[in-house]
């Protein structure tokens, strides 16, 4: 369990710094606000897991989609994608 425990820590330590790495790597605002929230959603796992709550039940729902994308999805969905003739 306790070596179960320190690889998840290991992964969501990774991801944290990809993801921060990443926020530093854009090339602008939205692009770093994303990685940005990415990686605070990976430290509230990371937070519950140390806290030791199940399935991470004090952790926010995650959407790890873009809002832009999300949007567009939406949009798609209710049919009013644009169409060529």
């Amino acid at each position: 369990m306790v070596r179960g425990m320190l690889e998840t820590t290991d992964f969501f330590q990774d991801q944290i710094k990809q993801c921060r790495s990443l926020a530093t790597k854009a090339n602008n605002k939205g692009d770093r606000d994303f990685w940005n929230r990415l990686a605070n959603r990976w430290e509230n796992l990371l937070r519950a897991q140390e806290r030791g709550s199940p399935d991470g039940e004090l952790v926010e729902k995650a959407r790890f989609e873009r809002p832009l994308l999300t949007k567009r999805r939406v949009g798609m969905a209710h049919g009013s994608r644009a169409t060529s003739h």
